[in-house]
């Protein structure tokens, strides 16, 4: 189902019509208590000349001036037919007003072409509507106006009084007070935007404000950060390097003076001791080599201070070519 169905299925629903009259109603109320503009109406009947202001059919009070008011005709009783119509509330729109139609057509004892009819909706219950017809014919009306002076143009709206209300007649000058109404409460609805609109301004300028505020920060954070791009570099090397140092020194505290022990192997092996490799670890040296006597230069070594756990975790095995013993000697630093 696309938005125009449901478009139209919403307008021909009975809450859109519910709607529509109490935005009608509210509007005739504001407008009755002259919170909106009305558009007075200076209405003449036989006996004189009363003033009201539409929509409400509310008097205005003896001495108000009428400021470009319309001219409108009460219909003498005898001229009027009226209609009681009770009809569903989910008729609305232009189903209502041909269901008003038809009805007219059928009991008024005018021809079709003379007959003028008006309509209100006095109450609704919610399921049913009860409307109230008022008929009258063209060539009644026109005499009326022609006695009344005022078959003249523009021509006078023309009004029925039936009960204690009226009823407008369609057909005649009504046209242009709704015009004129109309174009009235655009203005005070364009007005009422424009304050809304002054209102929302005035109280989105801190927070604008605030924003253009933040914005520039930022940027000036960016730039700075691009300006102190090679010193933050080097900060971060030099950070690099610290921790390297750190790591060192952690690494080798609590170690052995390695240059001091190397110097006092040097100076306790004999010359006829030939070393052909030293391994390092942490926790010792592993020496070996060739030599005359072996057994001697282990001596020598376990004697020495510095040096403890000194072995030969395997034999000793002359070489055939250079006549020496070739030695694996493990010792470990005396802490």
């Amino acid at each position: 189902m696309n938005f125009s169905s449901l478009l139209e299925r919403f307008l021909a629903s009975h809450l859109f019509y519910r709607l529509r009259r109490g935005c009608c109603a509210l509007t005739s109320a504001a407008v009755a208590r002259r919170w909106l503009a009305g558009q007075s109406v200076r209405l003449a009947s036989s006996d004189g000349q009363r003033a009201l202001v539409m929509p409400g059919f509310t008097p205005l009070p003896p001495g108000a001036p009428l400021v470009d008011a319309f001219d409108a005709v009460l219909l003498p009783a005898d001229a009027v037919l009226e209609r009681h119509l009770r009809l569903s509330a989910r008729i609305t729109g232009e189903n209502l007003l041909a269901a008003l139609r038809l009805e007219v057509e059928t009991v008024s004892p005018f021809p079709p072409e003379e007959t003028r009819w008006g309509w209100k909706t006095l109450s609704c219950d919610g399921t049913q509507q009860h409307i109230l017809l008022a008929i009258a014919s063209a060539q009644h009306i026109q005499r009326h106006l022609e006695a009344q002076n005022r078959a003249t143009s523009p021509a006078p709206e023309v009004w029925a009084s039936i009960g204690t209300g009226y009823v407008i007649l369609r057909g005649f000058g009504e046209a242009r007070r709704a015009q004129a109404q109309r174009r009235s409460l655009q203005r005070t609805g364009a007005l009422a935007a424009l304050a809304v609109l002054l209102v929302c301004v005035l109280l989105l300028t801190p927070a604008l404000s605030a924003r253009q505020q933040t914005v520039a920060a930022n940027r000036l954070v960016g730039a700075l950060t691009q300006q102190a791009a090679p010193e933050l570099k080097l900060r971060e090397e030099l950070t690099a390097l610290h921790g390297l140092q750190e790591s060192l020194h952690q690494h080798f505290d609590g170690q052995a003076d390695l240059p001091a022990l190397l110097d006092r192997l040097t100076a306790a092996t004999p010359d006829t001791v030939w070393l052909a490799r030293l391994e390092y670890t942490p926790d010792g040296l592993k020496l070996t080599g060739f030599a005359d006597d072996a057994g001697a230069y282990l001596k020598i070594l376990q004697a020495q201070n510095g040096f403890r756990n000194v072995r030969i975790p395997s034999s000793i095995v002359r070489d055939a070519r250079t006549k020496k013993e070739r030695f694996d000697i493990q010792l470990e630093f005396a802490s």
